[in-house]
This record gives structure tokens, sequence and C-alpha cells, in this order.
């Protein structure tokens, strides 16, 4: 809902799907985007492993690339009015958030080589 105020500007009396997709998954200047907190989430992945700047990780390209989503394939409709690219797009960003988080968790915060084993057991 942050978004409210640059939307209303942008898109005046605008109200549709498309709109809406464009600020809030693909706008990249939008703190607020699923495009820009991807975009800065790699690098920040990149970073955390100790990357070269502009060069990526394995695991920063578990990350789908905003680069590659556009206005008109999340915005096709389904045979039923729905919208399954985006959908779908969000189903992957919801799989690969746990799995960096956990990928993040073995890697820098377990203590021992095997994740699956208690410390204090």
């Amino acid at each position: 809902f942050d978004s409210t105020i640059t939307f209303h500007a942008r898109y005046q009396q605008r109200r549709d799907v498309a709109t809406m997709v464009d600020l809030l998954v693909l706008d990249a200047e939008n703190p607020r985007s699923l495009a820009w907190v991807t975009q800065t989430l790699r690098g920040r992945i990149a970073r955390l492993a100790g990357s070269a700047p502009g060069k990526l990780t394995a695991l920063s390209y578990e990350l789908s690339d905003p680069a590659s989503w556009t206005l008109e394939h999340l915005c096709a409709t389904g045979p039923h009015g729905n919208y399954p690219a985006l959908a779908e797009l969000l189903a992957n960003c919801e799989t690969a958030a746990y799995h960096v988080s956990d990928a993040i968790g073995t890697r820098y915060f377990t203590l021992t080589s095997e994740s699956l084993r208690s410390v204090g057991a």
C-alpha cells in the first residue's frame, strides 16, 4: 500500500492489472517491486559470498532474473480469466526464496558439516 501514491501519480485514472503488475512486479526503480527486491537480493547474495562487483554466484542464479520478465507475458490471461504466468512467477519466487534462505542458513549459520545434526544433542 506504500505504492498507492506512486500508482495514482503515474497511472492517473487507470485501474487495470497491467498497471499494477508494471508497478509492483516489473518496476526496477520501485523499492517495493518484486523486480527491485529480486535484483537487490541477487547482488547481496553475491556480495555475501565475496564475489567481485557485478559477478553473481550460483546461489544468486537461484532467483529469477527480472530482466527476463515481460508485461505482456505476465498479463496474458488463461482460459478461466486468470493470469497463469504471473501465478507461476510468484510461485517460483516463493520456492526460490525458501531454497535460498535454507542455503544461506546452511552455508553461514550451521556449525557442523552435516546440516541435519543438532549441535546440542
